[in-house]
């Protein structure tokens, strides 16, 4: 797995695009490299693009459950919008987390485009989903 990342200070969001087989463990190292980079803010939005990724399994959901759990401070108001580009495997699975994720304190979407994952995470209607 591979993961470029980058945070956008002024329009308060980082941005992730994966490659490869999914691994938590370096997902957790480069989480927590956004969370102690000078630039990044609390309640951040995340879009990840997940066009050039293999989709995760289950366990590797559960697992991320886990860390959000764990990490509640830091993820805590923070917006996700995976970018899985009409890969429905990706749409899937992005659903499939959003029940693992329901009663946590952040939100969980998929969208076809990184434009419409920008609209949503930067949004100041946290309810407002683009179609």
């Amino acid at each position: 797995m591979k993961i470029e990342w980058s945070i956008n200070k002024d329009k308060h969001y980082v941005h992730l695009k994966y490659y490869g087989q999914p691994d938590f463990d370096y997902w957790t190292n480069i989480m927590e490299n956004i969370f102690a980079h000078p630039d990044y803010i609390q309640g951040m939005g995340f879009i990840a693009n997940l066009t050039e990724s293999d989709a995760p399994d289950a366990n590797h959901l559960r697992a991320v459950k886990d860390f959000i759990i764990s990490h509640k401070t830091q993820m805590e108001g923070i917006r996700w919008a995976n970018v899985t580009a009409r890969r429905t495997v990706h749409f899937g699975m992005t659903r499939m987390a959003q029940v693992f994720v329901e009663n946590l304190p952040n939100e969980l979407n998929a969208f076809l485009s990184e434009k419409e994952a920008l609209e949503w995470v930067t949004a100041s209607d946290k309810k407002k989903i683009p179609k």
